[in-house]
């Protein structure tokens, strides 16, 4: 689509909750984030960081300190990191593996089966049947997660992070200095804009699944990050619980 910065809420079209109406005001305040949400879809560079930054902060900001929304959202988006490449991985391994690999990727029912299912076969070494440069290093930075996973997530969510409070001090800018014209808008958009759909997706997916509170599932997401060390590899893909 033209002038799409890739922010994407797939869960809002998975569970069928685009037409729902608001149940209660945490779900009022969740749909009336996603609609300041659209601002970072497509609109100017201003109005994007504007209403994205927004959409972020009334979920996830808390009296006194609003930025820390950036670290809350980071929390999410480093726990839906592994799951998420774990699942791309396996439709790909899917297609170039033999013998039983392949046929127990194909006979799983769900996106976490076949996570779970490609984490076992990493950790015990089972030949992939990958050959492309590019899914080669993914499967190289799952073993380092798998070998370390409350390093590798502190590290995610580190980076993550600054890229949202980029975010935010660009809002800050444009709001509270006039400053429009900053050559950095474009270059923060391009890094942000497809992460905080990311975040997002996962905190309508806690609300309209499993009716968590988007500060609930922060907290669930601390808590699966600093204990990822004490639990089997096969948590990388389940640290939301989902």
């Amino acid at each position: 689509q033209k002038g799409s910065r890739g922010v994407r809420v797939e869960e809002l079209f998975r569970s069928g909750t685009v037409f729902a109406e608001p149940s209660d005001v945490i779900s009022e305040s969740v749909d009336a984030a996603f609609e300041l949400l659209a601002h970072l879809e497509q609109s100017s560079p201003t109005a994007a960081i504007a209403g994205g930054w927004a959409a972020v902060e009334g979920l996830l900001g808390e009296p006194g300190n609003r930025s820390v929304a950036a670290d809350h959202l980071a929390s999410l988006v480093a726990c839906s990191i592994p799951r998420a490449e774990l699942t791309a991985l396996s439709y790909k391994v899917e297609k170039v593996a033999t013998g039983a690999l392949a046929e127990e990727l194909s006979a799983c029912a769900t996106n976490k089966q076949r996570a779970i299912r490609l984490v076992k076969a990493i950790i015990a070494n089972e030949p992939l049947g990958i050959s492309h440069g590019a899914d080669e290093a993914a499967i190289r930075r799952m073993a380092t997660m798998l070998g370390a996973p409350n390093r590798e997530l502190i590290t995610a969510k580190d980076l993550v992070a600054d890229a949202f409070h980029r975010l935010y001090r660009q809002r800050n800018l444009i709001l509270h200095g006039g400053m429009t014209g900053s050559v950095a808008l474009s270059g923060s958009l391009r890094t942000v804009s497809k992460l905080v759909g990311a975040g997002m997706d996962r905190i309508a997916h806690g609300l309209y699944v499993n009716r968590l509170k988007p500060m609930e599932l922060v907290a669930r997401a601390n808590i699966a990050i600093a204990l990822a060390d004490t639990k089997p590899p096969e948590h990388c893909a389940e640290l939301l619980d989902f």
